[in-house]
């Protein structure tokens, strides 16, 4: 779907947050996959943006269904994620908040 930018898989896509952060990925030129019980709700999303919006019915209490579009989303290039950075340890420098009101 897209050479650059990320790839989001949205559930709920069709109202609430799960709309607001398809459409604001979509505003930001990334790739959504977006899913929802009822994916006419995301056809108005995928008719403006047809190569950076996907719509697959999803009902998330279907562990099974989860399972297949987890594994048809994920791209079979995709990096290892990173190793997250060591936390910084209470007490070094640093990590106090500047907390000056002028």
């Amino acid at each position: 779907m897209t050479e650059n930018g990320k790839v989001w898989l949205v559930t709920g896509a069709s109202s609430g947050f799960g709309r607001a952060i398809a459409e604001a990925a979509v505003a930001a030129g990334d790739t959504v996959v977006g899913t929802a019980r009822r994916t006419e709700a995301l056809a108005d999303l995928v008719a403006a943006h047809p190569d950076r919006v996907e719509a697959i019915g999803l009902d998330i209490t279907d562990g099974g269904r989860i399972d297949v579009v987890a594994a048809d989303t994920k791209p079979s290039d995709s990096p290892k994620p990173p190793t997250p950075a060591e936390p910084t340890k209470p007490g070094e420098p640093g990590d106090e908040p500047d907390c000056t009101v002028d």
